[in-house]
């Protein structure tokens, strides 16, 4: 009896439509978009994220080795006037900065004086992250263009000056607070680094 039931079973049951088929092969293909879209939002985030924690925490051991008064290996195992970090903006989305040495005391970043690049090259933030804007408190910012910011720390206490320059002639601008915000394409967020006189440093 329960041969015949099964066998009944089946021979009654019918397959599915062409129409079902459709209906099931959409969803998956608007869930998989959804499933997509959420994922790749979620790695620009982090990759943003990162990108500002990492320039933080670099702004952080320029601090630490003015502080510690560290001997640059670059400069040939002595102390620098100053650590710091560099930034060149020149008006189409930095995506680099640079940890540098200033060996002749003048307190901003320049190579053919002497300066040295910590690490041997600059620093790059994750891919599709730039800089996009800088916010100044206690100076005005010079024209939107080629402009020069510096973080820097003078041993040992360590000094923390924020200096703002325009080249060619550009005199240096001496700001009480920095801020710099970082953006990534096709991403409707930010994130801002502050540093202020007194060597706070944090993320927004």
């Amino acid at each position: 009896m329960f041969k015949a039931f099964i066998s009944r079973f089946f021979k009654e049951r019918k397959g599915f439509t062409l129409v079902e088929v459709l209906v099931v092969a959409v969803i998956i293909v608007f869930m998989t978009g959804i499933v997509f879209a959420n994922y790749r939002t979620g790695g620009q985030n982090l990759a943003l994220q990162r990108s500002a924690q990492k320039f933080a925490q670099d702004i952080r051991i320029a601090q630490e080795m003015a502080m510690a008064a560290s001997k640059c290996q670059e400069c040939g195992n002595i102390v620098p006037s100053r650590y710091g970090i560099f930034i060149m903006h020149p008006g189409d989305k930095p995506t680099s900065y640079t940890l540098f040495a200033d060996r002749n005391n003048d307190g901003f970043f320049w190579q053919p004086d002497g300066d040295e690049i910590i690490g041997g090259s600059n620093i790059n933030f994750e891919n599709g992250v730039y800089l996009d804007a800088l916010g100044a408190l206690g100076c005005i910012l010079p024209a939107p263009g080629l402009r020069r910011s510096h973080i820097t720390f003078k041993p040992p206490d360590p000094e923390t000056e924020l200096i703002i320059i325009q080249p060619p002639t550009g005199s240096p601008i001496i700001c009480s607070e920095l801020s710099l915000t970082l953006k990534i394409d096709n991403l409707d967020q930010s994130r801002t680094i502050k540093i202020n006189k007194s060597g706070l440093i944090y993320v927004e």
